[in-house]
């Protein structure tokens, strides 16, 4: 053999023992990459599995973001509705308290009021329209026989109080 061929098939030796080791790292990488893969995959999976669950919550939140705007909704018109009925009941009050103002100014003095002083029916004294009959939350009441016609209470000012209630009810009924 000459030194040419021993040189060569020596120069192949290393060639063929580099490719070797070169192959066994491609292999070492190979097989991370083959066991990433299956890492990855699972990853991808989860990741599906979340992006589901994601929309399912979505289409909840958007259904309980309509309901609690549908439950605002009402509750605003609700609101509404008893702020207007309490401005009502406000302005009456006003307009009551206005009165008891104006009526406690234009009080007559003692004298006076005395010559104002009517006799109102006592509560055992049957009504007309009652045939007779005794009323036992009558009965019970307590009047006052005389009182001023100028200079009247606070219970007697409020006489016209159906006519409001009336009002407050119609209020209510359209609620």
């Amino acid at each position: 053999m000459s030194p040419t061929v021993i040189a060569l098939e020596v120069g192949l030796a290393v060639l063929l023992i580099a490719a070797l080791i070169y192959s066994i790292r491609l292999d070492k990488k190979l097989k991370v990459l083959r066991d990433r893969q299956a890492e990855l995959a699972k990853i991808v999976s989860e990741f599906n599995q979340a992006a589901e669950r994601a929309e399912g919550s979505i289409h909840t939140l958007q259904q309980t973001s309509l309901d609690a705007g549908r439950d605002l909704d009402h509750r605003i018109q609700k609101a509404n509705a008893l702020s207007e009925e309490l401005r009502l009941l406000t302005e009456l009050g006003e307009s009551r308290a206005d009165r008891l103002s104006q009526t406690a100014v234009q009080r007559p003095t003692a004298p006076a009021a005395a010559s104002a002083y009517v006799t109102a029916p006592s509560a055992a004294e049957p009504s007309a329209s009652y045939s007779g009959h005794t009323d036992p939350i009558l009965s019970n009441r307590t009047t006052r026989s005389t009182r001023p016609l100028a200079g009247r209470d606070s219970d007697d000012l409020f006489e016209d109080v159906s006519a409001s209630d009336s009002r407050l009810d119609r209020l209510r009924h359209v609620r």
